[in-house]
Parts: structure tokens; C-alpha cells; sequence
């Protein structure tokens, strides 16, 4: 963020508490805070007025799990090799013990949680296997509609940090990763940003459909032109784009400018 964040003292009396917010997918300008943005975030907006932005983050790697695994062991998708969705190496107990969740609870005494999206699984005992990685855990994988509880991915988010909140121990500092699947497309569905399960907001969806056109995002060229301009062996061969499974979903939801509209707002 271009306004300076407020000076911390070297040596807090008390440690500060940490909240993670994990949404999947992002653009780095889809906050409201940044240039005329079509995306409203206000509380976000007002969190980002007192903190600083880092303009200039990337990944090696911008796969979901990947990113996740990074985001806990501070590493390079080179280091923690942990490319399958079984299985992960990086929650062995040897690699996990430098991960700052447990470093955290070794030395600083903190009681550690995550909610919302994780994806790996144990070969045998699927999701519950990581269980014991954090003092509290509520891992669900419903996309962006809970069918159990009939209500979104975000409000299921937001009810169980509101329980780890009531449940920590008052006498030990706190973090928490909150892990959404929004604004993710959801899995093999070819549809533009989709697939959005809306209740009670058809009317608000329409109005923005019809009065709001999502910036393109090449200043040059429509979506088109930039898949043509992607040189025709990659796009052809058996390892390029009409081949591979995640580029062809690109193809089918982002490369054309109505697509590209389309997806933008479903998102």
C-alpha cells in the first residue's frame, strides 16, 4: 500500500496475534484499494489504509497447493516438493517442524488454527491425517456453496473462526490461517468463473452484469489476439495449450473477450 504502515515497537509487551486471509486465485489488483478497481472491498480496503502492500510478491509456481505449501514452510516449490495432492512432503513430521505453524507453537507458545480449504490428503486416512498439525482445524473442500450446510464457502469461513475465537485460550497469543476456495473456478467446469450458486441476489448480479465492463487486461490486444500471438507449437504440440487439461480450461473460459467478460463477473 502506498501509505506507510505505523511503526511497531522493536520488543512488544505481549506477542501479536496473526490472521491469514488465504482466498484462491487472486489478481494482485483485485483489491478495492488499488487504482479504480471494479471490485468492492471495503473492510479489506480500510485493513490495507494502516498496513503496507508488497507491489512487487510473485510465485515460482501458481498452482493452488502449491502456493499453500509455500505459504506455510516459506519456501520455493524447489525445496518443499510438494507436488501431489496425497501425500505432501512438506507435512512429513521432519519438514513440518519448519513450518511457522509449528514454530509457532514450539517456541512461542501460540495456539495455532485453519479453517476452510487444504486439498492434501493422507494416502490412507484422507483429510483427517493433518488433524494434528494445528490446535484447531475445520478443513472443508465445498467449493463455494456448502451442500451441507446450504450457505456460502465464505459465511461457513467466518462461523468457524468465530468458534476458534471463543475457544482460544485467553492467556496465549493466536494464529489462524482462514482458507477460501473463492474466487477459484471450481474444478473441470469450462464455464466462465464458475459455477456461483446465487440465492438472493439476482437483481444485484443482473445490474452489474449490464452496467459494468471489466477492464481487458492487455492494454494492446483483445483476448484473442493473445492466444493467436501464443507461438502455434505450444499451442499444438502434444505438451502445449490443446493438450494440456489446465490450459485447455484457460481456453475454454478466458480466451475470448466475451468469455474473459463473462468470468470476470462471475468471479
Amino acid at each position: 500500500h502506498s501509505q506507510s504502515a505505523p511503526r511497531l515497537p522493536a520488543h512488544p509487551a505481549q506477542p501479536l496475534n496473526i490472521v491469514i486471509f488465504y482466498p484462491d486465485d487472486w489478481r494482485h489488483d483485485d483489491l478495492g484499494d488499488v487504482k479504480p478497481s471494479y471490485v468492492h472491498t471495503p473492510f479489506l480496503t480500510q485493513l490495507a489504509s494502516r498496513g503496507i502492500r508488497f507491489a512487487l510478491n510473485a510465485v515460482t509456481t501458481s498452482i493452488c497447493w502449491i502456493s499453500r505449501a509455500t505459504l506455510y514452510t516459506g519456501q520455493y516449490f524447489s525445496r518443499h516438493a510438494s507436488d501431489f495432492l496425497v501425500f505432501p512432503r512438506f507435512a512429513l513430521p521432519t519438514p513440518w517442524r519448519s513450518s511457522w505453524p509449528y514454530l509457532l507453537q514450539r517456541y512461542g507458545n501460540y495456539y495455532v488454527g485453519h479453517v476452510g480449504k487444504w486439498q492434501y490428503m493422507h494416502v490412507y486416512d484422507g483429510y483427517q491425517k493433518y488433524e494434528d498439525l494445528f490446535n484447531y482445524t475445520r478443513k472443508f473442500q465445498e467449493y463455494h456453496w456448502d451442500e451441507k450446510t446450504d450457505e456460502r464457502n465464505t459465511f461457513t469461513v467466518e462461523k468457524h473462526f468465530a468458534e476458534f475465537m471463543e475457544r482460544r485460550p485467553r492467556d496465549r497469543p493466536f494464529a489462524i490461517t482462514l482458507a477460501y476456495y473463492p474466487p477459484k473456478a471450481v474444478g473441470k467446469d469450462p464455464s466462465p468463473g464458475a459455477p456461483w450458486k446465487f440465492v438472493d441476489d439476482d437483481i444485484r448480479r443482473r445490474h452489474y452484469n449490464e452496467s459494468v465492463s471489466i477492464p481487458d487486461p492487455y492494454l494492446d490486444m483483445s483476448m484473442e489476439e493473445a492466444y493467436e500471438r501464443i507461438p502455434e507449437p505450444v499451442r499444438t504440440s502434444e505438451i502445449g495449450l490443446d493438450n494440456s487439461l489446465s490450459r485447455n480450461w484457460w481456453k475454454l473460459r478466458w480466451s475470448s473477450s466475451e468469455h474473459y467478460q463473462q468470468g470476470m463477473k462471475n468471479y
